[in-house]
């Protein structure tokens, strides 16, 4: 083996024995929102995290926070979703993949999703359609919304 590619491996292991554990994110983010909003942070849940096959090292994390914000002498709980990038101990809010031909770079935080569960697509979820069947659709809504109301029947009809 030659010096370099053991010198690659050593700096390999110590990027990944340095990467962030989920608590030390949520960690961060606090800290983060309440010096900058200077508003207190209640929960922040993790809805998903995978590393991202194109950028090598890097992991990306869907928070939702929820957090004390203060406007106008009032005081409002909101939650508040934060997509954040880890690659060892470094964390950042952007990371951009380059554009082709010239386009502009792309954000990988409009980019990416978080992805679903499998506890998601059990018995107590299913509405309609075929369980086996190859490409599902998750539906988000509010069953008191007017707006929900009208389109959720549509959307089964079609399916």
């Amino acid at each position: 083996m030659s010096i370099k590619t053991v010198l690659l491996v050593l700096i390999s292991l110590t990027f990944n024995l340095n990467a962030m554990t989920e608590m030390e994110v949520k960690r961060y983010m606090k800290k983060y929102i309440e010096k900058k909003m200077h508003s207190p942070v209640k929960k922040i849940d993790v809805i998903s995290k995978y590393y991202i096959d194109e950028v090598p090292d890097w992991e990306v994390y869907f928070l939702s926070m929820k957090v004390d914000i203060t406007m106008g002498g009032k005081t409002k709980t909101s939650t508040v979703p934060q997509v954040v990038f880890t690659k060892g101990n470094q964390i950042t809010f952007k990371l951009m993949k380059k554009g082709l031909n010239g386009k502009k770079n792309i954000n990988y935080a409009k980019l990416l999703k978080p992805k679903v569960p499998k506890s998601a697509y059990d018995d107590a979820h299913f509405i309609a359609g075929s369980k086996d069947a190859p490409h599902k659709i998750l539906i988000f809504s509010d069953p008191f919304c007017p707006y929900c109301q009208e389109k959720v029947p549509e959307v089964l009809k079609v399916v």
